[in-house]
């Protein structure tokens, strides 16, 4: 190739990557701001915190209502939805109360129902390279499947590479239930038990409703 279609080919190359930078900063300005969600380098990394526990400055529990009348705060969900063109790192923290706090029953299944649209939101990415699922609770590995379990959701997602690590506060808490160490995030390996149980639940799930999420 000759040395000047060279040069205008990297011209071109230039101009392309100005234009997709413009549009990237101005769907970046449209959309709306919420503050679970944290982004960097123009909405290409993306870090969401959704914090279940009522008595957290950062819940997403709605505010300005008596407790027990609570709901989750939907627009974390448009929000997300805004970044599917722009976002290629995504991070997603769940962060759940203790169930003993969980106040009232349908607190549960509206968590569930929650993460399910999450889960639904994130298969729409168009441009995802990494994908991390981390789930915190409260309890120990024996006492954490209801909560757990809702990250089966995630199973049905295109994107294959995503991951899940989970941290086990009730692991690390002395008979007070005071923290004894640091919170560990443990990887669910493929294939392990916790794994096995997802994938399980997932499968009764799709029998149960007819597939899909």
């Amino acid at each position: 190739m000759p040395a000047q279609t060279k040069k205008e080919a990297k011209a071109q190359q230039k101009a392309i990557r100005a234009e997709e930078n413009k549009q990237r900063v101005e769907i970046l300005a449209q959309i709306t701001r919420h503050r679970a969600i944290d982004q960097e380098n123009e909405g290409r990394n993306l870090m969401v915190e959704c914090n279940f526990k009522p008595t957290s400055p950062v819940t997403i529990f709605g505010t300005g209502t008596a407790i027990g009348t609570m709901d989750i705060d939907q627009n974390i969900l448009k929000s997300l939805e805004e970044y599917r063109s722009l976002t290629t790192d995504l991070k997603i923290k769940f962060v759940f109360p203790h169930p003993d706090e969980e106040w009232d029953s349908r607190i549960p299944q509206d968590q569930e129902n929650f993460i399910l649209e999450v889960a639904m939101i994130t298969d729409t990415f168009e441009n995802l390279k990494t994908f991390v699922v981390y789930f915190k609770v409260e309890t120990n590995i024996e006492n954490a499947w209801p909560q757990l379990r809702s990250a089966a959701h995630f199973y049905a997602n295109k994107f294959r590479g995503w991951e899940l690590w989970v941290c086990y506060m009730g692991e690390i808490v002395d008979k007070d239930n005071k923290p004894t160490g640091t919170p560990v995030y443990k990887q669910c390996g493929a294939g392990g038990p916790l794994d096995r149980s997802l994938s399980g639940w997932r499968k009764a799930l799709d029998k149960r409703y007819g597939g899909g999420n």
